[in-house]
């Protein structure tokens, strides 16, 4: 019996409940933040995003160069629409590449010289 009594009246060092609840609280917090700023960065990523529309004009630029495609031109993909005009700027001849994506309404564009087989 003695042992009983020495054993129930040592103090049980322990958290209380207001503090345990206080600590969830502030760690689910914390992670609702860090949930909610991961996902604003990987949606604008994928607004950002423009590798499938630089691929395009890529593309299309090596088809121009090789002579596979006329100017003007004009292509509607799926998602992506691409355009191939000739321009002049201060007397120079460019043709100029734009393609723009209809979701995100991202668009890029790229100017090379015009071959001189199509200054006619």
């Amino acid at each position: 019996m003695g042992r009983l009594i020495l054993f129930l009246s040592k103090k049980i060092k322990s958290s209380s409940l207001t503090e345990v609840v206080i600590a969830t609280t502030i760690l689910l917090t914390v992670f609702a933040i860090s949930i909610f700023t991961l996902n604003n960065i990987m949606q604008s990523s994928l607004k950002n995003q423009t590798n499938q529309i630089d691929f395009l004009i890529a593309k299309h630029m090596y088809l121009y160069k090789n002579d596979k495609i006329n100017i003007p031109f004009f292509s509607l993909g799926e998602n992506v629409s691409i355009t191939i005009n000739k321009i002049k700027i201060k007397d120079i001849d460019w043709v100029e590449f734009v393609a723009k994506n209809r979701v995100t309404n991202k668009e890029v564009s790229k100017r090379i010289l015009l071959k001189k087989n199509d200054k006619e």
